[in-house]
């Protein structure tokens, strides 16, 4: 996935800050006292890697902007940083992947790894952090390796399908979740095998994200966020809007749903709003399957993420975690 133009960007945040002048008199906590516990990490489109610390409700930087870099991961313990860059010399097919200290931002491991055709890799670390598995691209589909870049698996189809791009998660059993056509799927531990969770005939739907106890799924589906049950029963429809929401991303505890708001996509980006590039503002609503309204000003059960001061919400181009 090529990234946008810094141009491309500056309209694009033009667009939806304008959006988030609404109902400026709202404050930043909409009536709500606590946003929860943890760290918010986030792609920022003109500030590299930021974090926000709900404690505090400050915000801070965890990687400075590089446009040599192509995804990022941190751990489910919040203590290490995996990140995918090119190697900054002629080794042109090569991703370098890096797994860094939080704390010190000290390395302590680096290969390279050779996707086919050179293609960008972004790798996310196993809930236990004992292996790596790299979202699933047209040529390689899902591959996993340890620590050190040793390819233990390597999932291109199932069923005769071939694995959809750049949709995976990882279940708290060690598992994954992958898409095949509009099937969810899920493998088992050792990766020989998968079964198929839910089948959901729409033409836009994605981003599944499982609860930190594995009971739950969020994902988007259509203009709105959706949950079920980890075996694909009891989906309810959790946001409406005016407008649309994508990429659920659920709070440590569980209690807590981190979305994206106001999605507008890039121009010219490739497949659905879902998957593909774009900006969106950043909101909490609670995951107790509810159905929430987050237009601005509407629900006070809604968290609009705004720092203390600043009258628009945080805004993210790409990955958001929630530790």
């Amino acid at each position: 996935m090529k990234k946008l133009s810094f141009f491309s960007y500056f309209f694009l945040l033009t667009v939806l800050l304008a959006g988030c002048k609404k109902d400026d008199s709202s404050g930043p906590d909409r009536g709500n006292s606590s946003w929860g516990k943890g760290r918010i990490y986030y792609s920022s489109p003109t500030e590299g890697v930021r974090y926000i610390d709900l404690a505090t409700k400050t915000k801070g930087l965890l990687l400075p902007e590089d446009y040599d870099r192509h995804d990022w991961d941190v751990s489910m313990d919040g203590q290490k940083t995996i990140t995918s860059a090119n190697t900054g010399d002629t080794d042109w097919d090569a991703n370098l992947i890096t797994i860094s200290n939080i704390s010190d931002g000290q390395v302590t491991g680096q290969f390279r790894y050779y996707p086919t055709e050179g293609d960008y890799a972004s790798p996310k670390f196993s809930p236990n952090r004992s292996k790596i598995a790299v979202v699933p691209t047209y040529h390689d589909g899902i591959v996993i390796m340890n620590l050190e870049g040793r390819v233990e698996n390597h999932l291109l189809s199932y069923g005769g399908e071939k694995i959809r791009q750049n949709i995976m998660a990882w279940m708290p059993d060690n598992t994954l979740l992958f898409m095949v056509g509009n099937k969810l799927c899920r493998t088992n531990t050792a990766y020989t095998n998968a079964s198929v969770i839910a089948d959901i005939n729409l033409s836009k739907w994605g981003a599944p994200q499982p609860s930190p106890d594995g009971t739950r799924i969020a994902y988007a589906s259509g203009n709105h966020i959706w949950m079920m049950n980890a075996d694909g029963s009891n989906k309810k429809q959790v946001t409406a809007s005016t407008d649309e929401e994508t990429y659920p991303v659920f709070s440590p505890d569980g209690k807590y749903l981190l979305i994206g708001t106001r999605f507008i996509e890039s121009t010219g980006s490739p497949g659905s709003g879902v998957f593909s590039d774009g900006v969106w503002a950043m909101a909490i609503i609670p995951a107790d399957g509810q159905q929430y309204n987050v237009d601005q000003g509407v629900d006070d059960h809604v968290i609009q993420l705004r720092l203390q001061g600043v009258d628009r919400n945080e805004i993210c181009n790409g990955t958001m975690l929630w530790r």
